[in-house]
């Protein structure tokens, strides 16, 4: 799901909503790939409002 919401009129801002629980998560991201993390049910979302499947990699020194 995806709103819509201009300033003044003259510019219209994409917003990402989660679809799970409706929350809005801020501006959409330049770039296509970047998700924003849900804090309500813990998964990441794409500019489309869907949630997408993140393997975060820890990388240990040593």
């Amino acid at each position: 799901m995806m709103a819509m919401v201009g300033d003044s009129g003259d510019e219209v801002v994409g917003r990402i909503i989660c679809e799970t629980y409706g929350s809005d998560l801020g501006p959409q991201q330049p770039f296509p790939n970047n998700c924003v993390l849900c804090k309500r049910c813990g998964k990441w979302v794409g500019n489309d409002g869907k949630a997408q499947m993140r393997k975060l990699r820890i990388r240990v020194r040593g």
